[in-house]
């Protein structure tokens, strides 16, 4: 699974390429609805003991909204 702001997937949901939080939202949301469908119900963010903050935390975000726990 993957997904980044150069897919279709993140143009047709009105995205604009760039690295900005907005983008890291729509990211984690289309990587949280490609995991449901693919019947992952739990993943790992592997930050190294750092936290995560900014456009990881919000790709995070987004992603635990689609329903996959962390």
């Amino acid at each position: 699974m993957a997904s980044s702001s150069l897919s279709s997937a993140f143009r047709e949901r009105g995205g604009k390429a760039g690295g900005d939080r907005e983008a890291a939202r729509i990211v984690g949301e289309i990587l949280g609805e490609a995991a449901k469908n693919s019947g992952v119900q739990k993943i790992a963010l592997d930050r190294n003991g750092y936290q995560y903050h900014g456009r990881v935390a919000e790709l995070a975000d987004a992603v635990r909204k689609q329903g996959v726990e962390f």
